[in-house]
């Protein structure tokens, strides 16, 4: 991510490749070929009896081994060293081999999961499209698994999974995996023989039979290697001329040296730097300490110093540290790698970012003449060289843009955005100069191609400027907030345009939150650079909190005199010196203030006003003249300042004093806005707008009490087709279930149904809301009596799914067992209904459900807003989205989104329940309780929920209430379901008893559950820890549920041990390190907003 040294084209990487012959048959020597983009560690003499490995670069240490291993047991083996793409004619090569290879094995990791582009994905394409062509029964693909990526979750092609993968971990091949080969490739099995299995681990996939053999084979063997270094060490963007001598062959090829551990540290900071996003800090900073560690191992390593400037460079450009030290610091690591590499162009490259970014606060017209010039000569000789690198061009494009070559700047940016494969980088830094200019419908269209590409922190902030600036739409942009990763809200450029947002959108309280999410004092950035006392002070007035606003205006003053007496020509802090005096009532000291802020602009002009137009200023101190001349200079004579548009100067409320000026009309009337439609017709729309509508159940009025699912079903037919309707709020009032049946989605068709296997998935639904092992039993047989009845009913298809997600869920919670293939079944069944319909919303809420629980917090919401857009009423959509927010550790979005689900399903126990369940981690207990209550009370007079009761048991010892407490403790505590059925249940109750005085009874039932409990269980933990005992029981919590976590990040129980080293210990295994951070201060706000309300 970000300006890195690995090179991208047409989404992949950019590296070298070597060819060279392996085969101890042939007495030629050795071919060393010029340097090119694609390259085999065998030449096949005849492809049709070789094997085609396919992987990603970050994975070429583990193909490297895998092939070694089957070319030492005389297999040949097309191996590429680096994953590249090349020119036409080695692309033409490739797809050849691929055509014409007899075995073809892609190599799948986490790497290739998290990559979605590359030349890998373009061969695995191109081997899925041959099997089409490959008779039934002939074996062709072999996927190879070398970590622990699961096969139902893996990003292969369809075709991959129709087939038996192997596992070997870290490429590490035994002598079984090389046999299974040669019988495939019909070397050594007689005609007809199966294929057995072996001692690899494999996943499960059916085995494809053995084919007949050909013929015997010379056996291949390795007659030299390429340096493996080459993998960590490479030049990414040389691509210069090979020489004769080069081109030659060659009469031998010594083995390359072993990386360093200095090599090793880059690469791993490499690796680090690639696959985090440029604007996370921690990211960057991760990778500058594994870079340090190499240097500190060997000061003179070419790449650590290379790696080292980029990671400088990305600092100062992004505004993290913009310090003098760190500007220091970046030029001193560039001038270090070019004097170490001073013919490498990737040098030569990050020495000309850095002379662009490293100059110590300077704005372009301080710079010397000539300065842009001789950085844009030195970038037009790199582009010679290197046409097609579009990092140089990128480096042109900011350049340009310095130079306020705005046309030149966009034609640059446009070719690297081209050559880049619309690498998110490229496309973020068009983005930003097409905004800069005014060129909002050309950024817009480029930014939603890269959204639906890939999201990064860059691109999604730049999305909600768009919304914000341009459609004028802040609502719009705090819902496409609620989306981003949590570290982005971290950040400054994350935190100054959400804010902006929600203050725009007159959302106070949402701003506030905003603001409390980071530490630091003081952000620097291009959308907002102040104390961040300005930002809650303005927060603060907007919510009418005078006395709140009033003392952070004194600190906005304080901290403002502070950078004054340091430098009294600091621009910005004059300027919200200025404005916070008039906030505090001081007009006279205000202008005076201003009058310097205009001094400095006049004479040395400030960066400063990128980010705030002056004209705010003079609104703020009544310099109303002065203000509109500012706003018209703006939109006359655009440059690189904050672009103007007409909901800028709708949404922003420092230009309010000046609305009733006609000269701020007129401006209004000129400012760029989006076009309107061109007919200008009006639409006939039905508005349907804060409207809502309730179905209520059909009473069954026959004398057979076993159809009451029929009369349900009525119901729910009437609630999908009002569900239908835009805007239309429906609540569903069913005898405790949610039936998401849709038929005749598609407009103008109607899907014909089996009224009897209807009728089992009402019946199956029923059961499903039941929320116990014998539900669970009993829906999944009603939804497969469904599909054997109707094989294509897709929603018994995705009611199944339902079942089995939630049945994976609950063994978590209960600590009973592993559920790796309950998740795999999931998301296959899934994946099966939406195949029988695209329209459902169901599969894609039972895969994000999965996925949260896989910690694929990413995937999940993706999933979730496709569920979200097939049906915007489907409340179980909004009940497992809840745990999407919770695991993020944002309880205040979780409660939010529980809300929905129980407004659309206010008869839902379990729903009820979760939302009792957010509520009690407010420490909100009456209100907790009360909702708990009443969600016993939806349970009914069957089995009692005993996760419920534990909890309801809390409350009432919470509220003052111990015997009540103790007996519902006791209750919980006796149950013969407590172990299989019960969750965390245990440990809430034995708490109960510890605190409410029954510290020996809790611990005479602790000693007896702990046995009965697996071994492994978090319950263990969990029951320990309530006990008191938390260095025995915090180490086993590392086995809890995902989404059971947030009961570490908010539960008072573990209170006595958050700061202690075992605790912190506990969030590292479970990899919560961030989120848990998140969680406490988001608990931390809205209690503050609690006792600010009473």
């Amino acid at each position: 991510m970000g300006l890195d040294l690995q090179e991208r084209h047409a989404g992949s990487n950019v590296q070298e490749r070597f060819v060279f012959k392996a085969n101890a048959t042939d007495p030629r020597p050795l071919d060393i070929a010029r340097p090119r983009r694609h390259a085999f560690c065998s030449v096949m003499s005849d492809s049709a009896k070789a094997v085609f490995l396919s992987y990603a670069s970050q994975d070429a240490e583990a193909a490297r081994r895998i092939a070694e291993a089957l070319r030492a047991a005389g297999i040949e083996v097309w191996f590429d060293q680096s994953e590249l793409v090349g020119g036409d004619a080695w692309d033409a090569k490739i797809r050849r081999q691929i055509a014409e290879c007899a075995l073809f094995t892609p190599v799948i990791s986490a790497n290739t999961q998290a990559r979605r582009e590359g030349y890998f994905r373009l061969e695995w394409k191109l081997a899925a499209q041959r099997t089409h062509m490959i008779a039934d029964g002939t074996p062709f693909l072999l996927p190879v698994v070398i970590d622990a990526t699961r096969d139902a979750a893996a990003l292969v092609p369809p075709e991959f999974s129709t087939v038996q993968w192997i596992r070997l971990p870290s490429g590490e091949t035994p002598e079984k995996f090389c046999e299974r080969v040669k019988k495939l490739l019909g070397q050594s099995e007689p005609a007809g023989a199966a294929l057995r299995r072996d001692g690899s681990e494999e996943s499960g996939h059916k085995a494809p039979p053995a084919i007949k053999p050909s013929r015997s084979w010379p056996v291949p063997a390795i007659i030299g290697v390429v340096a493996i270094a080459v993998l960590a060490l490479w030049q990414p963007w040389k691509e210069t001329a090979v020489s004769p001598a080069a081109a030659k062959t060659v009469e031998s090829a010594k083995p390359a040296a072993p990386l360093t551990e200095a090599q090793k540290l880059v690469a791993q900071a490499r690796r680090i730097y690639e696959e985090g996003d440029e604007l996370n800090r921690e990211n960057l900073l991760l990778a500058e300490e594994f870079v340090q560690r190499a240097l500190a191992l060997d000061s003179a390593e070419p790449a650590a110093w290379e790696l080292a400037a980029w990671l400088s460079y990305q600092m100062v450009w992004h505004s993290i540290d913009e310090s003098p030290a760190r500007r220091e610091t970046l030029l001193r690591q560039a001038n270090r790698a070019v004097a170490l590499a001073p013919d490498g162009v990737a040098a030569q490259l990050v020495f000309a970012n850095a002379q662009l970014v490293g100059r110590t606060g300077k704005s372009e017209a301080a710079v010397a003449p000539g300065y842009y010039g001789e950085i844009q000569r030195s970038l037009q000789r790199l582009a010679e060289q290197e046409p097609r690198n579009w990092k140089i061009q990128r480096a042109l494009g900011t350049v340009y843009r310095n130079l306020n070559l705005t046309d030149e700047a966009i034609r640059s940016l446009q070719r690297a955005l081209e050559l880049s494969g619309e690498d998110p980088v490229a496309s973020a830094d068009l983005v930003n100069v097409l905004i800069r200019r005014q060129h909002y419908p050309e950024a817009e269209a480029i930014l939603a191609r890269a959204l639906a590409r890939q999201r990064s922190g860059r691109l999604l902030t730049f999305d909600v400027v768009v919304k914000c600036r341009w459609r004028g739409d802040p609502v719009g942009a705090l819902k496409s907030i609620e989306l981003w990763p949590a570290w982005l809200l971290r950040e400054n450029r994350g935190v100054a345009v959400a804010w902006q947002a929600a203050y725009w959108g007159r959302q106070p309280e949402r701003a506030l939150s905003i603001v409390q999410e980071v530490t630091r004092d003081y952000l620097r950035d291009v959308n907002f650079a102040g104390p961040r006392a300005v930002l809650s002070a303005r927060a603060h007035e907007l919510a009418g909190n005078t006395v709140a606003a009033q003392a952070d205006w004194r600190l906005v003053v304080q901290r403002c005199d502070q950078d004054l007496a340091g430098n009294s020509q600091d621009v910005g802090a004059l300027f919200w010196k200025a404005w916070a005096l008039v906030r505090l009532g001081d007009p006279a000291g205000a202008q005076a203030t201003a009058t310097l802020v205009r001094q400095q602009m006049q004479s040395v002009p400030s960066n400063f006003f990128k980010t705030q137009p002056a004209a705010t200023l003079w609104a703020m101190v009544g310099w109303t003249d002065l203000a509109l001349s500012d706003l018209r200079g703006l939109l006359e004579k655009p440059g690189d300042e904050v672009s103007l548009t007409r909901a800028y100067l709708e949404l922003e409320p420092a230009f309010d004093s000046l609305r009733q000026d006609p000269r701020f009309q007129v401006l209004l009337g000129q400012a760029p806005a989006p076009k309107k439609p061109e007919d200008g017709g009006q639409k006939s729309v039905l508005v349907l707008d804060d409207k809502s509508v309730a179905v209520l159940a059909f009473a069954n009025l026959s004398d057979d009490k076993g159809n009451e699912y029929f009369s349900d079903g009525i119901s729910e037919e009437l609630l999908n087709v009002l569900a239908k309707v835009p805007g239309l709020k429906v609540s569903a009032r069913t005898s405790a279930q949610q039936l998401q049946l849709k038929l005749g989605a598609a407009a103008g068709t109607k899907q014909i149904v089996n009224p009897e296997a209807y009728g089992l998935v009402l019946e199956g639904r029923h059961f499903l809301t039941l929320r116990t092992a014998t539900g669970f039993d009993q829906a999944a047989r009603a939804f497969t009596e469904a599909l054997r009845l109707d094989p294509q009913f897709a929603q018994a298809q995705a009611g199944l799914a339902n079942t089995t997600a939630l049945r994976g869920r609950y063994r978590l919670l209960d600590g009973v067992g592993r559920v790796e293939e309950f998740d795999q079944l999931a998301i296959a069944q899934s994946r099966l209904a939406l195949q029988m319909d695209p329209s459902l919303a169901e599969p894609h809420a039972a895969i994000g459900f999965v996925l949260t629980d896989r910690r694929q917090l990413a995937e999940a919401e993706q999933e979730f807003q496709k569920a979200f857009a097939a049906n915007p009423n489907y409340a179980t959509a909004y009940h497992w989205h809840s745990h999407v927010y919770g695991v993020r550790g944002r309880l205040d979005l979780a409660l939010k989104e529980i809300g929905r689900a129980t407004t659309l399903d206010p008869l839902s126990f379990i729903m009820t329940y979760i939302l009792g369940f957010y509520t009690c981690d407010t420490q909100r207990y009456a209100e907790a309780l009360a909702i708990l209550d009443r969600a016993a009370s939806l349970r009914g007079q069957g089995e009692s929920f005993l996760p419920l009761e534990a909890d309801r048991a809390r409350m009432l010892l919470a509220l003052g209430r111990p015997a009540e407490a103790l007996a519902v403790a006791r209750k919980v505590l006796h149950d013969p379901r407590l172990i299989t059925a019960g969750w965390y249940a245990a440990g809430e109750a034995i708490q109960v008893l510890q605190r409410g005085g029954e510290t020996a009874e809790a611990a005479r039932l602790a000693e007896s559950l702990i046995p009965a409990m697996p071994p492994g269980s978090y319950q263990r933990g969990y029951v320990l820890c309530a006990l008191g005992r938390f260095r025995e029981g915090l180490p086993q919590l590392a086995s809890m549920p995902v989404i059971a976590q947030n009961r570490i990040y908010w539960h008072p129980m573990f209170d006595p041990v958050r700061d202690t080293p075992e605790f912190r210990q506990l969030l590292v295994k479970l990899g919560c390190v961030e989120e848990y951070k998140v969680a406490r201060a988001t608990l931390a706000r809205m209690q503050q907003e609690q006792e600010a309300k009473k």
